[in-house]
């Protein structure tokens, strides 16, 4: 599994979080497909509202302990579902912050993929995510490009994105957009920065063309 073993920090983890700019959706479907194809039950859910995955069945439901024991029952036959409340124009309707930790409390499945929509933009914001982080990994996903200017533009959101990597559970920042030295220059200046903030989970990589390096810090940046 290319991605998901340079994704994961841990083996053992089962419920991935994923936040970041739009592209964290390709990873989510990397890793989902990678997963899938080794025979392992994969549960999607997120925090807003999506339109209907190209791949993967749709499970719907209200009330959670019903919608649990149909997943359940769903994955003798799937490997990837999809679970929201329900199904308007196309759109699967997403969950609030108590189903979405009610779900991953009952872990219907192998793996349990959750695509958040809260995008840290000032530390006003961030004490929700502490507080309410119930997965055994986050994902941080940007472009290196959008980061660049982040950076220059707002103080907030790096004290914010910062914050983040220094919760109880683990986080991994992801630079996607590597294509050119030039980029990966950038990215492993900024890497060098935040190693020196304290974060040390980072890796590089370009989804476009399934290439993913992690960077153990200190080790690879010394």
């Amino acid at each position: 599994m290319v991605v998901t073993s340079r994704i994961l920090l841990n083996p053992e983890f089962r419920i991935i979080a994923f936040c970041g700019t739009a592209r964290r959706h390709i990873l989510v479907r990397r890793i989902t497909g990678e997963l899938a194809r080794k025979g392992k039950r994969v549960l999607l859910i997120s925090d807003e509202d999506q339109k209907l995955p190209v791949k993967g069945s749709v499970v719907l439901g209200k009330q959670l302990p019903i919608l649990v024991n149909q997943i359940s029952k769903e994955f003798a036959c799937q490997r990837i579902l999809i679970a929201g409340k329900q199904l308007r124009n196309n759109i699967v309707e997403g969950f609030n912050w108590q189903s979405l930790e009610f779900i991953s409390q009952a872990l219907p499945a192998d793996y349990l993929l959750i695509d958040l929509n809260a995008f840290p933009k000032s530390q006003a914001v961030l004490p929700s995510w502490a507080q309410r982080g119930f997965w055994d990994q986050l994902v941080y996903c940007v472009d290196i490009d959008d980061w660049k200017a982040q950076n220059q533009l707002s103080e907030d959101f790096q004290s914010a994105t910062r914050h983040l990597f220094f919760q109880d559970w683990p986080a991994l920042l992801f630079f996607n957009g590597i294509d050119v030295t030039a980029r990966e220059n950038l990215a492993i200046s900024f890497s060098r920065e935040l190693h020196q903030k304290g974060i040390r989970h980072i890796a590089l990589g370009n989804l476009s063309q399934n290439i993913i390096r992690p960077l153990f810090l200190p080790q690879t940046l010394q």
